[in-house]
């Protein structure tokens, strides 16, 4: 779990996705800091939320970094700006392996989220678009 943290903290704050996603596994799993539901599932999809999402993040600095007794969980908490809105993240990892299988991320305040959804339709990014439709 300690190279998984290592690499999304690094990536978090480089603001380069790929080394995120290159961890995932075939199934990753994303929960959206949006919505509820729908899952999305899948490599392709769950990288190309990544993607976008770390196009809104911008200097993105990781403060606190968790890790659960079960070795196959941990948390990475983050400052972020939002377009001009400061905002404070949370990612909840959960592993197998060196892979991340799910994610799960909430942002806050709820003026930041706003711009997050905004700016991800912008970017075409799928929960962004499943939350303006709700």
């Amino acid at each position: 779990m300690d190279s998984v943290l290592e690499t999304v903290r690094s990536a978090l704050e480089a603001g380069d996705p790929a080394p995120i996603m290159a961890i995932f596994s075939q199934d990753v799993q994303l929960h959206s800091p949006a919505i509820i539901g729908p899952e999305y599932r899948g490599r392709d999809l769950v990288a190309s939320i990544v993607i976008a999402a770390m196009k809104v993040l911008k200097e993105v600095r990781v403060t606190d970094v968790f890790r659960a007794e079960d070795a196959a969980t941990a948390g990475v908490v983050f400052d972020a700006r939002v377009r001009e809105l400061p905002s404070q993240g949370f990612m909840l990892l959960r592993t197998r392996g060196e892979h991340i299988r799910e994610l799960t991320v909430l942002l806050r305040p709820l003026a930041a989220l706003g711009a997050f959804v905004s700016a991800m339709a912008e970017l075409g990014a799928q929960p962004a678009l499943d939350a303006r439709n709700e």
